[in-house]
């Protein structure tokens, strides 16, 4: 908000409630239509509130984001979701270098090297070595 980034601030504002939202239900073991109902809720009000706050061409990647957070979540299978989360944290620099959030650079390309490394020791299939152990 500070630096003018009010997408961006809008986003984390709501990705925030989606989290607690998600662990409740996690919690109290929603159904799964139940889920997919929040899901789609959650992508409309970042949506909306990109549009409602919309100054830029910055404004778009911030929502874009949000919808790959959305698309990461809702993965079953761990090596989609790290796809989806460095796709994202590398819109995010780009946003965070178009509003100057200089710490949130560094705290996104962090994120980056993390996911890239887990990609490289998890999803890597090994060539050549059939062997079981």
């Amino acid at each position: 908000v500070f630096l003018g980034g009010l997408s961006g601030a809008w986003i984390c504002i709501v990705g925030g409630v989606q989290a607690l939202i998600i662990y409740l239900a996690n919690k109290h073991d929603l159904a799964k239509g139940k889920r997919n109902i929040l899901t789609v809720l959650f992508a409309a009000a970042y949506v909306i509130g990109t549009v409602v706050v919309y100054r830029g061409w910055s404004d778009i990647l911030s929502c874009a984001c949000a919808l790959l957070y959305i698309m990461a979540i809702i993965q079953t299978d761990s090596a989609k979701y790290r796809r989806f989360m460095a796709a994202n944290s590398c819109l995010w620099i780009i946003y965070d270098f178009a509003v100057l959030a200089y710490v949130n650079i560094i705290t996104h390309g962090m994120l980056l090297v993390s996911l890239i490394v887990a990609m490289i020791r998890l999803d890597r299939k090994t060539k050549g070595n059939n062997c079981n152990v």
